[in-house]
């Protein structure tokens, strides 16, 4: 049996776009020979849909779009098997159909509905039960198997296969020979083996062979990393390459070994999923013409100057063309961060333009004098005035340029309030939203590996700093960033209490550890820094919430919509600082 797989890149809403792609390709499929081609879950509407379900002519084009697939090819024996949302008896479904010579076989709806972290698909669609059947316009709808001459198929939507009690094995209690699984399952770390396990296991388990097609492409801050995967009794027999839309032909038969891919390394990976987030953001909104970076000279920017270059090239543009760099300085910014900035702007090629702002924050810092009816203004005041400054600065450009921000804060430092509303905090998009800062690092080191710039070099040793201020020190305002990450994930991550949070960092870092990240660190102060820290969390979750989205990177993002949902307004009472 020759399968035709497609992880398609479709754009949430493109319907006729998105249809004209699934036809282009099952008629490279159709020319091949393949017995069935297989695209991903709601490939005509593009994933997630979200509410634009709940508008009925948004549903019943999709309806119209299959009728397209299913007329383009009447004189074909190919089976077609593509996603899509079916309204039916006043709700909506998540749906496989399939498709052969001009007609629609059968529709099946999705039956397990995710509402974990980020998703929210019972809110939108109901689920499909358990050997319902009934009929949709004269087509069989529910949960039904097919009669090929390649054996009795059965298909299932993503969530269906993830859950033990999921349809599959009442599917093979039925007779079900083959199963394949449409699939829009977002990437984030520690999927790709999470997949590779899950199939193997399922397979094992039924006894038949699974498909698994999976969507490609970013849309808002989700990243689809693509692939499609076979397996056969326990063992993957075919992984198609990831970070790419792909079309591959496999034959389903014995296989001596897996046409695989190699283990996902950590830090290429997560650079395939910035990059596409930045680049389908851009491609698909289609609102912008170029992309910028506030450049200042510290390690955040200058992953997102890289990441920004690496999002050009997938676009097919020209980085010093396409990306600009903007260095926005005062008088608290250093002549080496300042180098540094100029430096790593020459070295990737990119367009760069120093401009102080000092002028423009003295202009403000008096008006903000007179308008608070003070002689001095508060250190804190006099900080986010420049990064007020800049952040205006940045929009106007943006504005003028049809450019698209690209804000530059991490996770870690959002997290606990050590950004500006309407500062740095502000941007178009966010493609480190998510990366905590001890990552950050670490990246910026993956590509000094790769690039051997001694403008990355010089910029790994420069000591992190807002530079808002003389002599600022951004972890001596907070805390060591490996602390503060670690709080972030025991805390916030693992929901341990301040108690159980400070048991465990003081198993993890000795005094003599603690020392090495801050030489004036004495002992007891770590006890002070899990108190600061969760003050500071609990304070700054009305900041984070106003950020522009950012990629999808773990299921502890600081993202209110899509993983942690915490009130804004909420006491500290339930913290107990005291008993820690």
């Amino acid at each position: 049996m020759l399968l035709g797989l497609a992880n398609l890149n479709p754009t949430v809403g493109a319907i006729e776009s998105n249809t004209t792609k699934v036809i282009a390709a099952a008629r490279e499929f159709a020319l091949q020979g393949c017995d069935i081609a297989v695209f991903s879950e709601m490939c005509i509407a593009g994933y997630p849909t979200e509410d634009l379900v709940l508008w009925p002519s948004f549903v019943e084009q999709q309806w119209t779009a299959l009728e397209r697939i299913a007329a383009e090819f009447k004189d074909t024996l190919m089976y077609i098997a593509v996603g899509l949302a079916v309204g039916h008896d006043e709700r909506v479904y998540n749906c496989a159909a399939l498709l052969r010579q001009g007609k629609i076989l059968g529709i099946v709806p999705k039956q397990e509905l995710p509402t974990y972290v980020i998703f929210y698909e019972a809110r939108t669609f109901t689920a499909g039960e358990r050997g319902q059947e009934s009929e949709y316009r004269g087509v069989p709808f529910g949960d039904i198997l097919f009669d090929t001459p390649h054996g009795r198929l059965a298909l299932e939507i993503c969530e269906d296969l993830w859950v033990e009690s999921g349809p599959l094995m009442s599917r093979i209690e039925r007779g079900a020979q083959l199963s394949i699984n449409l699939s829009a399952s977002p990437w984030r770390l520690g999927i790709v083996e999470a997949r590779r396990e899950l199939l193997c296991a399922r397979s094992k388990a039924a006894g038949i062979p699974l498909v698994y097609v999976n969507q490609f492409g970013g849309n808002d801050s989700l990243v689809f990393d693509g692939s499609s995967l076979v397996a056969v009794d326990g063992a993957l027999v075919l992984e198609s390459e990831r970070w790419i839309e792909n079309r591959v032909v496999f034959d389903l038969s014995p296989q001596a070994e897996c046409k695989g891919q190699k283990s996902a390394e950590f830090f290429s990976e997560l650079v395939h999923a910035l990059t596409t987030g930045i680049a389908d953001y851009f491609a698909k909104t289609g609102a912008f013409e170029k992309l910028g970076i506030a450049l200042s000279g510290g390690k955040d920017s200058a992953l997102v100057l890289l990441l920004a270059c690496d999002a050009a090239k997938k676009l097919g543009k020209r980085p010093d063309e396409f990306v600009c760099a903007f260095s926005l300085p005062t008088r608290y910014n250093s002549m080496e961060t300042k180098n540094a900035a100029r430096e790593l702007a020459r070295d990737l090629g990119v367009r760069f333009v120093e401009d102080s702002i000092e002028d423009a924050v003295e202009t403000e810092r008096a008006a903000a004098r007179r308008m608070s009816g003070v002689s001095t203004l508060s250190p804190l005041t006099e900080q986010n005035i420049q990064a007020r400054i800049r952040a205006q600065r940045m929009w106007n450009w943006s504005n003028q340029s049809r450019g698209l921000w690209l804000q530059a804060g991490n996770m870690s430092e959002k997290s606990v309030g050590y950004t500006t509303i309407g500062g740095d905090l502000s941007g178009g998009y966010a493609p480190i939203a998510n990366v905590p800062k001890t990552v950050v690092t670490a990246l910026i080191s993956h590509y000094q590996s790769a690039l051997k710039l001694q403008s990355l070099e010089n910029l790994l040793k420069l000591r992190p700093s807002a530079e808002l201020a003389e002599n600022q020190e951004d972890e001596r305002d907070l805390m060591p960033y490996p602390v503060l990450d670690a709080c972030f994930e025991l805390f916030a991550g693992q929901k341990l209490t301040l108690p159980e949070t400070y048991a465990e960092l003081s198993r993890r870092f000795s005094d003599e550890e603690l020392r090495k990240l801050d030489p004036a660190y004495q002992p007891g102060q770590l006890k002070e820094w899990v108190k600061k820290f969760a003050r500071m969390f609990v304070a700054s979750i009305y900041k984070w919430v106003q950020s522009p989205q950012g990629v999808h990177v773990s299921d502890l993002d600081l993202d209110r919509e899509r993983a942690l949902q915490l009130p804004v307004v909420q006491s500290m009472e339930w913290l107990k600082l005291g008993e820690l």
